[in-house]
């Protein structure tokens, strides 16, 4: 059976007394819970995110659509907007926009009654957290197997115009249903070698790095790079430097330059 990403919008009245909330911020507090959704399937998970109202008035929520092409009620701008972050990190964070006409049409709203919870969820696969298309997060899949841990953060805005920044508290993922340390994704170019085309990653063994790893970096969309890990010592590795990809008409760099991000493509095996 294949299971196609869907979202789904609830309300209940109360906070569930057994969940952890991250902190509070103008009377609201923010959950996350990851699940897996499928027993014979690792990776198909079930997302869940909630918002209670903690204080003593209603809070009225309302939507920020950029352009009249985003569609949807506030159930949708929530989960197109809310960011989740994993440590170990596996991809710097990126957000996408779509241009079109700007918005002037009424933005949804959603309102939430004191110690009322409204959640928000939805199911997806792939490694995904989020269903492919969808930004503000990871824009790849997990690239290891391991034990991840997963946050949530949204920006929301009230009807009076508050900007309410809400974190969550912080959620476990077994990515292949492995509960080891997963092999570390993001290594800071400290040093870079044009004249012997390598670098030197600030990731070694201590963080699961392997000869035969290998990692992107570049100024996207401009140019890109491959780094393969030839060495590894305790906490730096050391790469080899390919040019992937480049466009002749953006101005960027013939090499890597130090304080650059590397990200993990690809594992080998240096055993």
């Amino acid at each position: 059976m294949v299971l196609l990403p869907c979202f789904m919008f609830s309300i209940a009245c109360g906070a569930s007394s057994d969940a952890v909330w991250g902190p509070e911020n103008q009377g609201l507090r923010m959950n996350l819970r990851i699940e897996n959704a499928d027993a014979d399937q690792a990776d198909v998970y079930k997302v869940v995110i909630k918002l209670v109202n903690v204080g003593k008035a209603p809070i009225e929520l309302i939507a920020q659509w950029d352009e009249e092409e985003e569609k949807g009620d506030y159930s949708e701008f929530l989960k197109r907007s809310v960011q989740l972050t994993s440590f170990p990190e596996i991809r710097v964070y990126s957000a996408q926009t779509i241009a079109g006409t700007k918005r002037t049409s009424p933005q949804p709203s959603l309102k939430i009654k004191p110690g009322d919870t409204t959640a928000f969820e939805w199911i997806t696969a792939k490694r995904l957290l989020k269903p492919q298309g969808y930004y503000n997060t990871f824009p790849d899949q997990f690239p290891c197997d391991g034990l991840y841990s997963i946050r949530a953060n949204f920006l929301a805005s009230s009807k009076q115009g508050n900007r309410i920044l809400l974190y969550s508290n912080e959620c476990q993922l077994a990515v292949g249903k492995s509960t080891a340390m997963p092999k570390f994704a993001m290594a800071l170019i400290i040093q870079a070698d044009a004249e012997k085309k390598t670098v030197l990653l600030g990731l070694g063994s201590d963080q699961k790095i392997e000869p035969n790893d290998r990692f992107e970096c570049g100024v996207f969309p401009f140019v890109s790079w491959d780094v393969l890990i030839t060495e590894v010592k305790d906490n730096i590795s050391t790469g080899s430097v390919k040019t992937r990809a480049r466009n002749p008409q953006g101005n960027v760099p013939d090499f890597p330059k130090e304080g650059m991000m590397a990200t993990l493509i690809g594992a080998g095996s240096g055993r």
